[in-house]
């Protein structure tokens, strides 16, 4: 064995190059007295490489760390359409008492606007009124009306700020509950103040109100679904 081969033996035994390098100038004289190429790696044997391939597999993967904008954005089907529907209501009547006297959503919200400027100035004129006592199905009757005449305005507003909720990513659930919170307010309203007069029934619900407060009311249920 000559001293390269020798000097080579103990590199691949796990000696330090110098170590090994003064090991073999001891066996054999003069050795290191010439430059000595770097000793090439030892190749890794199969068990070595089996571990190195195992402690890449162990390192976790943080998916917290990952870009947000990887994640779907959840479109809501159903609140829209509702939105929609409620828009398209507005277009239909709200007040229909039969004989071609109806008025939609829109007409409705101008005729109050008009009743409540002309209510401020006989407010302002007139003095205080009686104090009558005024039956139970009559004041629930009122009720329902007042509640009927703000419905365009409050089912608007519910859809405006439905679509602003949805286009921020949020779901309507809390507007979509108001909603129907005054949609039932009004039917049981409604129903106390129903007037039977002469064998005849009168309510506000039955006589009074069109198909597009009820389609634009129940409309609130689909601002509550989640799909």
């Amino acid at each position: 064995m000559d001293a390269n081969t020798y000097y080579q033996s103990l590199v691949d035994q796990g000696y330090p190059a110098d170590q090994a390098q003064q090991y073999t100038s001891q066996h054999y004289p003069g050795f290191g007295s010439a430059p000595q190429s770097a000793p090439m790696a030892a190749p890794m044997t199969p068990s070595q490489m089996m571990v190195g391939n195992v402690s890449n597999m162990q390192q976790p993967t943080n998916y917290a760390m990952m870009p947000m904008g990887t994640i779907e954005k959840t479109t809501w089907v159903s609140p829209w359409v509702a939105v929609g529907v409620i828009f398209l209501m507005m277009f239909m009547p709200f007040i229909d008492v039969g004989l071609g006297i109806e008025f939609t959503g829109f007409e409705l919200m101008g005729e109050v606007a008009d009743l409540m400027s002309e209510f401020e100035e006989d407010t302002s004129s007139d003095g205080e009124g009686g104090n009558e006592d005024v039956p139970t199905e009559f004041m629930f009757f009122g009720i329902a009306v007042l509640i009927l005449a703000f419905s365009p305005f409050i089912f608007l507003f519910s859809a405006i700020l439905s679509a602003a909720l949805l286009g921020m990513g949020k779901h309507p659930v809390v507007i979509g509950a108001l909603h129907l919170f005054v949609f039932g307010a009004f039917m049981v309203c409604s129903i106390i103040g129903t007037i039977d007069e002469g064998g005849l029934s009168f309510s506000v619900h039955g006589d009074i109100a069109g198909f597009g407060f009820f389609f634009a009311g129940l409309a609130g249920i689909g601002l509550c679904i989640k799909a």
